[in-house]
This record gives C-alpha cells, structure tokens and sequence, in this order.
C-alpha cells in the first residue's frame, strides 16, 4: 500500500495525477469507490469528446434555448427568460392546473406559482376558476400570451433552422428521432 492509496483503494487526488502519466494519456479512466476502471474511448465525431451525455444534452438545451430567447429579444419580448419557458413549454393551450404544471416541470408548487407570477406580471399567462372545480386555479394564455406564444413557435423554428444549418439537416434528423424514441415521445418527425 502506498500514500496514493486508502485500505487498498486510490485516493482521488493520487488518480488525478496517475492518469497524467504518459502510458495513461489517450485513454479513459473513471475512479469509482477507490476502484480505478479504464472505460472504452468515447466517439469523437467532428473531433468533440464527450462521454457525459446528460451534459452534453444540457449544454446543447442551454445554447439553443439562448438563441431562441435572443431571436425573442430581437422581436420585442426581451424580458422573456429561460425559466419563463419552463412554465410555457408545460402549459396546455386550453389552460392547465398549477398543480399539474409543477409536476410536469418537476419543480415545486411554491416555485411554479412564483413563475407563474413573473409571467403573470408580463401578461403572458392569467389565472381562472377550473369549470371542472371552482375551488381550483387553471392558468391560461391570455392574448398577448398566445402572440408571445406565436413569435417563441418561430424562434424555435428558426433557431432550429440554424441548428440544422451547423450540424447538418441529416444528421439533426438522426438526433431529432433517436431523442424521440428514447423519449418514448413520438415527437420527432424526420424529413
């Protein structure tokens, strides 16, 4: 047992400097539990190296997402925010519970209705009586939501457009389809 390792297992600080060693560059290593274990080579499409596909995704969301809102901003709704999108994207167009909204946005009650208040405040949503329950609140479009809701339809198309523009329409079809099925969504239409 050396100073690098714990009762057998190496230290994360030991594995940090072990895989800067030369016979160690250019392959793939993960340290779970103290155990050190070597992982295939990821793909290197295009010359990337991820092997974190969730975060991947995320910053793939997060770059796109950007480009909406500024094609948003261009078209006068610069205070529209990420989080904004979060309580539209799950809104139904006929109008859908809090209660609901939060769960499909796995947030809280507390902080769905605090977005709800931000978009309340910008006249993008209302809140009525359910008609099926008067005792609950539904929150709705109301019309300045459903032009708000128009110009985000063409942002993401043309954000979209500019995706398919960088990374190839062909290849953003594969990726469109195979998010779809692993989505289990049925979304995805390839063109």
């Amino acid at each position: 047992m050396t100073s690098a390792t714990v009762a057998g297992k190496m230290t994360a600080e030991a594995f940090c400097d072990w895989v800067q060693q030369p016979d160690n560059r250019n392959r793939w290593f993960e340290l779970v539990r103290g155990e050190v274990i070597e992982l295939p080579a990821p793909l290197k499409p295009h010359g990337i190296v991820c092997m974190n596909v969730g975060r991947l995704l995320s910053n793939a969301l997060r770059r796109f997402e950007e480009r909406v809102l500024a094609l948003m901003a261009e078209c006068g709704h610069e205070q529209t925010r990420r989080s904004h999108v979060n309580l539209t994207r799950h809104l139904d167009l006929e109008g859908t519970r809090i209660t609901e909204l939060a769960r499909r946005a796995a947030m809280t009650n507390a902080a769905m209705t605090e977005l709800i208040d931000q978009c309340e405040e910008l006249g993008l949503v209302e809140r009525i009586a359910d008609p099926a329950d008067k005792r609950v609140r539904v929150v709705r479009f109301t019309p300045a939501g459903e032009q708000w809701l128009n110009d985000f339809g063409r942002a993401v198309v043309q954000a979209q457009r500019e995706m398919a523009a960088e990374v190839g329409q062909k290849e953003l079809g594969v990726v469109l389809a195979a998010l779809a099925a692993y989505a289990d969504t049925g979304e995805a239409t390839v063109r």
